[in-house]
């Protein structure tokens, strides 16, 4: 449960930062659609956007993190704990399953000793992702007008 949860919290983390950055792209989206990976893709595709594919290290940095991390490892690890089997699960029937096969065993063991120091990777991610997101934003400013996030009555 507690993997689970840790893996929510990251997921969600990036939920918002895709809502931060679609605050500047409005309507370009369904607001249902909306999350990192295409948030990341809308701005590759944007127009006036490109000069900041080419240039910013702070876009590259995001980007490298949405095709390397988030897709690869964060948000398929996350399915399976979320829609799928919980960890506690999915561990116990491969325990059972490889019961008299101690090298795979060990592996299995191995890899959920190693959660907490991919939890403490992927805070460190969300740490360097904000400020990357936001000097992107910063960068997006110069060339895009800023939109109006007022609600409307």
């Amino acid at each position: 449960m507690i993997v689970h949860t840790a893996f929510q919290s990251c997921y969600n983390f990036w939920a918002r930062i895709a809502d931060l950055i679609y605050s500047y792209f409005p309507n370009q989206l369904k607001p249902t659609g909306v999350n990192f990976a295409t948030v990341m893709d809308l701005i590759s595709k944007h127009a006036t956007a490109k000069t900041i594919i080419t240039t910013s290290v702070h876009y590259h940095w995001l980007k490298y993190f949405q095709d390397n991390i988030y897709s690869n490892s964060l948000n398929k690890m996350r399915k399976g704990v979320v829609h799928g089997l919980t960890t506690a699960t999915r561990s116990k029937w491969e325990y059972l399953k490889n019961v008299a096969k101690e090298p795979e065993l060990r592996q299995i063991h191995e890899s959920r000793l190693a959660m907490p120091e991919y939890f403490k990777d992927q805070i460190d991610n969300t740490l360097h992702g904000l400020y990357h997101t936001l000097s992107m934003l910063n960068e997006l400013e110069a060339i895009l007008p800023l939109p109006l996030l007022l609600p409307e009555l």
